[in-house]
């Protein structure tokens, strides 16, 4: 009787410390941001993703990732304190892509209760016809598009075996 007394005060006494225990959450401004029309002859545009630990944690990005490398992303790296804030600055550098619509996204992976989010910058300027050349464009982006995804089943297929190896 004792054992079991004590083994159902053990696990209580877990189970709230686990429920008591601090953590960081991440809030962005804006997840969103559209360059809007700009010129080809200045292809390299910034934006800055501004954000708020609203946990009781710090909070601590690990990474930011680009979906390609035109866009590069820096931020805070610095521990920000609860109540604090920080920024993810976007480096488009369009220099030899195709003009037209594209849509990029960021991965910030953090110590937050929401340890994945993601950031998409886009470029749309609200023209509801496509001429030819917008077409190729966006011919060439749907190509592009599925470049991408075909690439990252490849790392994620070459990631589950070597997991699988070290596992087994």
């Amino acid at each position: 009787m004792k054992k079991i007394l004590f083994i159902s005060m053990l696990l209580i006494l877990c189970i709230s410390n686990a429920a008591a225990q601090k953590t960081a959450e991440i809030k962005f401004d804006k997840q969103t941001y559209n360059f809007g029309k700009f010129s080809e002859s200045n292809p390299v545009q910034k934006c800055t993703f501004n954000f708020t630990n609203v946990g009781d944690a710090p909070l601590v990005i690990n990474q930011a990732m680009a979906s390609c490398g035109c866009t590069v992303p820096s931020y805070t790296k610095a521990p920000i304190a609860p109540g604090g804030k920080g920024t993810v600055t976007v480096t488009y550098n369009g220099k030899g892509k195709f003009p037209g619509h594209f849509k990029k996204s960021i991965t910030i992976k953090s110590n937050a209760k929401n340890e994945n989010c993601a950031l998409i910058c886009r470029r749309h300027n609200g023209r509801s016809k496509i001429n030819k050349k917008g077409a190729l464009s966006s011919l060439f982006y749907y190509h592009y598009i599925i470049r991408i995804f075909i690439t990252n089943l490849i790392h994620i297929k070459t990631n589950m075996q070597n997991l699988l190896r070290h596992i087994l």
